[in-house]
């Protein structure tokens, strides 16, 4: 059996409520960008585009790698 000490459980509670604030923070930062979704159609398309790599019928999407690919001729 595994026995933890008081010093060990007290960091424990720390790095949990560290995890918490967190994770707290992520939420609030989604539940405004669902809010600017849900009142402005332009930003439906924006969201889309930039998150999901849709396109219009009449586009065409090249997507560009940051890391150039290094040939060996």
């Amino acid at each position: 059996m595994i026995f933890f000490t008081q010093a060990e459980r007290k960091q424990q509670l720390r790095d949990l409520q560290a995890s918490k604030a967190h994770f707290e923070a992520g939420i609030e930062t989604e539940r405004a960008r669902l809010e600017q979704l849900k009142s402005n159609q332009g930003k439906w398309e924006e969201y889309a585009r930039e998150k999901h790599l849709m396109k219009k019928d009449n586009e065409d999407l090249f997507l560009i790698s940051e890391k150039p690919v290094n040939d060996k001729n």
